[in-house]
């Protein structure tokens, strides 16, 4: 999904490939909840994303059968646990895809 490379890009643009290595490392071992991932921090962001992109992450979630736990079951809570579920399943594969020959790779889309 192009929304999760354009957040990585936002995070680790101007880091050495090594830096933002352990920027995704950080995200892997602690998630969006540590407010790590600029972009994912506010509700406004979030609930944008999700307005953006409902079906495609409904979709993904479905395809594979993820249920979230919800505590508070507010609208805004809702959309963002959706988005940063999605964002921790899919930040390493996305990662990964945009390193190239052991630089980071920002191809316009």
């Amino acid at each position: 999904m192009q929304w999760i490379k354009d957040i990585i890009k936002h995070n680790v643009d101007d880091r050495s490939l090594e830096e933002a290595k352990t920027w995704l490392n950080d995200v892997m071992s602690h998630g969006c909840v540590s407010g790590s991932v600029s972009g994912l921090i506010w509700y406004q962001e979030t609930s944008k994303i999700y307005e953006d992109n409902e079906i495609r992450i409904i979709t993904y979630l479905e395809d594979n059968d993820v249920e979230l736990k919800l505590q508070h079951e507010t609208i805004l809570t809702i959309m963002n646990d959706r988005v940063w579920c999605v964002f921790e399943m899919l930040v390493e594969p996305c990662f990964d895809e945009m390193v190239e020959d052991e630089e980071l790779s920002f191809p316009e889309e």
